[in-house]
This record gives structure tokens, sequence and C-alpha cells, in this order.
């Protein structure tokens, strides 16, 4: 009895251990399937707390992740906002839409995003699209821009090779950028290199001017330029290493129409981009080719000198070349074809070197013009000086062998210094006096073929022969031709010319020879034009007409006007 008992015991202890070692393999399989549900969920998410956020706290498994609900709970604000990891919007607030156009704004889900339009957020610069999302690149007119990971503007290039579809719309004014108030465009006609020089035009007035005036031009990229609150912005995007331009690589500048001083904004830039804050207040960002930054401040640019029209020039030729420079050792660094200096006018390259002169046929002097008619008379060139005056033309001088060029009026002396060819055909220089002497210039009475004045100063003339230049001293050698009584001119009438001409030609009357390399001589003053009459000794005019080989004088009797 007790066997059977202590055998049941032992049946019993055995069902035991049996139930015991199935649990514990149950137990192994469920977590062994965790497992390998946590590896999955690792593996796919990246982390199991990310996976764990995938299920409410009751159960339930939602259909965002938690950086997606975040996002949406923010669309509930204005401002910046995350739709998905790969799209920004900006929602507006109510009192931002107010100070927006509508063709600004797009409506999406009931919210008012920013769309076609550049947001300024902070230091940040974004720019969104038409459908009110960020862009990651912008080509907007020349200028490229770029954008990072998370929609900030992180650079600016210009593309020099840009043409603008509407260009052919701006044939008047080309590059044109314009506000309200102000135009500012290309001078196409004044070119350096790929540069042009800028005009403007305010809208109140009919006429158009360069910017820094004739004197002092100011040159920019096309499609570089902006008007923005009253100023013009620019920018010459050049090869830093000419040294012809390197005053003005790459550096932005602004400038108020009619000011004498530009102001420098930055140096060194590959791109530039205006912002309107509101309230005329204006923000320039600029890529500095490592990142882009807002200026802040502007100062005005010393190193550019103003070229005022009576300012004090001179001509320097150590170098070989005529280099027209400002007192003080500054040179004429912006190109014009018309700079202005004292008594002269010149063609000027952007490093200050002179490529012509123009000639003047005439000096307008105390109420007087005074020129030089010149002549043939039985092959033998002649000239004389002439004054006029309310109409009326006066001989004042003898008649002298040669012919004259090139009047310039030098202060110093009260004379005129012009250029002079003599019958035999060498060069030289001429100073003419108020009262008609004309005076042969020591230090220039042999210079070749060919003589061209370039300046006056101080007692001496800067004249090129060939490509050599020399300084000769304004001090007379010998008298040419001595002043006279002023002979007043009549027209003789034209059988009476035609048949004193003999065999002179009227067609060589010559009416201020030029040299050849003078730039657009001036057109000479139409009253000294007059036909060649017979031939006459120097100085023979008595009372009534008598016979010139420059035309015809007639002196008045006593009393006679």
């Amino acid at each position: 009895m007790s066997q059977n008992r202590n055998s049941k015991r032992s049946r019993g202890s055995r069902r035991s251990s049996g139930g015991s070692n199935m649990l514990s393999a149950i137990a192994l399989m469920i977590i062994a399937i965790l497992l390998l549900v946590f590896v999955f969920a690792y593996i796919s998410n990246n982390s199991f707390l990310s996976f764990f956020k995938r299920f409410k706290s009751d159960g339930s498994e939602t259909e965002t992740t938690s950086d997606e609900t975040k996002t949406q709970d923010a669309a509930d604000e204005p401002g910046l906002v995350w739709l998905d990891k790969d799209e920004l919007v900006y929602v507006l607030s109510e009192d931002e839409l107010s100070d927006r156009e509508d063709s600004d704004i797009i409506e999406e889900d009931g919210k008012k995003l920013l769309a076609s339009e550049w947001l300024e957020d902070g230091s940040d610069l974004y720019y969104f699209d038409d459908k009110g999302r960020a862009v990651s690149d912008l080509n907007e007119g020349a200028f490229n821009y770029r954008f990072d990971r998370e929609y900030r503007l992180y650079s600016i290039s210009y593309n020099n090779a840009y043409i603008s579809e509407s260009e052919n719309d701006q044939k008047d004014y080309p590059g044109v950028v314009q506000t309200k108030t102000l135009w500012a465009f290309l001078d196409t006609e004044k070119q350096v290199d790929d540069l042009y020089a800028i005009k403007y035009k305010k809208t109140t007035e009919s006429f158009s001017h360069l910017l820094g005036g004739d004197s002092n031009l100011q040159y920019t990229s096309n499609f570089a330029m902006n008007v923005a609150d009253g100023y013009i912005y620019y920018v010459a995007f050049v090869d830093a290493s000419d040294k012809m331009l390197e005053p003005i690589a790459n550096k932005l500048f602004r400038m108020k129409p009619g000011a004498e001083k530009r102001e420098i904004c930055a140096e060194d830039i590959k791109g530039y981009k205006l912002i309107d804050a509101g309230n005329g207040d204006i923000h320039v960002y600029v890529d500095e080719g490592t990142k882009v930054k807002r200026v802040t401040s502007f100062k005005e640019d010393e190193s550019m000198k103003t070229f005022p029209e009576d300012g004090d020039y001179y001509v320097d030729t150590s170098s070989g070349k005529a280099m027209l420079m400002l007192e003080g050792g500054y040179p004429v660094t912006l190109a014009s074809d018309s700079f202005k200096a004292g008594n002269f006018v010149y063609a000027v390259n952007a490093n200050g070197e002179i490529t012509s002169v123009a000639s003047k046929s005439q000096v307008n002097y105390g109420g007087y013009t005074y020129t030089v008619e010149n002549g043939d008379s039985f092959g033998k060139k002649k000239a004389r000086v002439i004054r006029s005056a309310n109409g009326k033309k006066e001989v004042i001088s003898a008649e002298f062998d040669g012919s004259v060029s090139n009047m310039h009026f030098d202060f110093d002396s009260s004379k005129i210094v012009a250029e002079y060819t003599d019958a035999n055909g060498s060069a030289g220089l001429v100073t003419i006096s108020l009262d008609g002497d004309v005076d042969i210039v020591y230090d220039a009475s042999d210079l070749g073929s060919k003589c061209i004045l370039y300046a006056i100063k101080d007692g001496y003339a800067t004249v090129r022969t060939s490509n050599t230049f020399k300084q000769a001293k304004l001090v007379s050698s010998y008298p040419l031709a001595v002043g006279v009584d002023p002979v007043e001119i009549s027209e003789a009438p034209e059988s009476e010319l035609n048949e004193s001409a003999g065999s002179s030609d009227p067609s060589n009357a010559a009416t201020g020879n030029t040299a050849e390399t003078h730039a657009q001589p001036a057109a000479p003053d139409s009253n000294a034009d007059t036909e060649i009459g017979a031939a006459a000794e120097p100085g023979a005019a008595a009372n009534g007409q008598s016979g010139s080989a420059l035309g015809t004088v007639e002196k008045k009797g006593p009393g006679e006007a």
C-alpha cells in the first residue's frame, strides 16, 4: 500500500517537471520572437525608440511619425513650417498679409503661404516658388542663387553670358533698371572691355545724364546694376589682375545721381542681392566667396578722384606715353572720349593715357572769336589772322607764308598757341597775340613734318612728333607776321572771285588744318571760310577794296561803321 503511494508520488513529480519544461520552452520562443521583431524594428527605423513611438498608449498604431506630428502642429502657427523633411513653407500671419501683394500669397489647406518671393528671416535668406515651396536654386536675371539643405541662401554668382529675352524692348534704354522716380541704363557707346558707362534719367526730367559726369564715368557689367532708395548699385565683374581695371574690379558701389562721390559697399564679391525691408530700408547681401553676409555699413570711396572740368591738369610724358594727370599726381583713370581739361579736349582710356586730342579751329576770348584763314596763292601757302564779333570780320595780321591749325589759348601769356607748317612742309609752333602778331616758337621751329600740340602749362608746350614727346619753351624766336590795324573783310561778288582766282583752286581753301591723329576736329566758324582771291603783297590793303591772297578787304573811311 505504501509502495503504491510512493509510486503515485513519483509519477506526479515527473508530470510536474514536464510541465515546467514546456512553459520554459514557450517563454523562450516568445522571447525569440520579440527579439526578432525588435531587431527588425531597429533596422527599419534606426532606433527602437522610434519604432515604439509608432504606437499610441492605447496600443493603436498612428499614421504619422513624431516629426510629422510636430510639423502638423507647427503648421497651425505662422512662420517657417516643414511639411515633411523635403518641403519648407512660410505661413503668413494676419499682420503680414496686409504688407504683401496678392501675387505673393497662395492659399493651401486654409493657410496663407508666401509664394514667388524672397523672405528675410534674421540673417538668412529664402526664396519660395509659385507653389509656396522653398527652392534649392534660382536664376534671377544674370545672377544665380544656390541654397543649402535647410533652403538658406549660401551662394550668389554672376553669369556674364546672360542674355535678356526682353533686350529687344530696351533699344533706347539697354539694360534698364528702374523705380517710379529713377531709371538707370547703359551707354553702349562708352565701353571698356566688357563694361559700359552708366546713364540715368529721372522721371521728372526729359534728359539723360552720365553717372559721375562726363569726366568721371562709372562703369558696370551688363545686368549687374540695380536701383533702390534713390541709389544706383553697380559692379564691374572683371579680372582683378587687370591693372587698368583694378580700382573698380569686383567691388559693389552705390551712387546717387548728381553726386560727386560714390560709396563702396563691399570688395572682391561674386554677386549681390538687394532686399526691400520696407519703409525705404534696403538690406544688401553679398557673396564674399566663402559665405553670404549682409552689409550693414557703407563708406565713401576715397580711391575715387573727382575730375572737375576746371581742375588743374597736366600731361605727363615721362613714361613715353602721354598720361593725363590731375594735380597731385592722380591719373585720370576712367575712360572718356571727350574729357575737358582747361582749353583742351582729350580722348582718354581707362588708365589715363591720352589716345587723341581734339583739334580747335578757333579761340574765343574777350568777346572776339579768333581764327586763321589758310589758302594758296599761285601754289604758295598763305595765312592771316582774323577776328570777328557781332557779325563783323576783321583782318588783324599781315599775310604770312605757311598754314596754321589747332589753336589753344594760353592764359599765362594771354596768347594763342597753334600748330604751324611752313612753306617747305616743316612743322613747328607759333604764338599769336590778340593784336595779330605771329611769332615762331624757337624750341619748336624745326620738328619735322608733323607736330601735334598736347598741352600748354607753365610756359611750355607739350608736343608730339612721330612717336616722340617734347617740351617746347614758349619763347619767340623771330616774327612771322606783324599785327595790323583791323581791316574789315567784305565778301567779293562771285563773278569777281571767279575772275580773280586765276590758276588757284577754290577747293584748296582750308578752314583750320588738323593733324591726322586729332580726334573729331571742331567745326570752324562759318564766317572764316572765304574764297581765294588774287595775289597781293602782305599788308597791301588800302582805302576801298584791294586784292588779297585770302579774299577781299575793305577799309572804311573816317566815320564809317
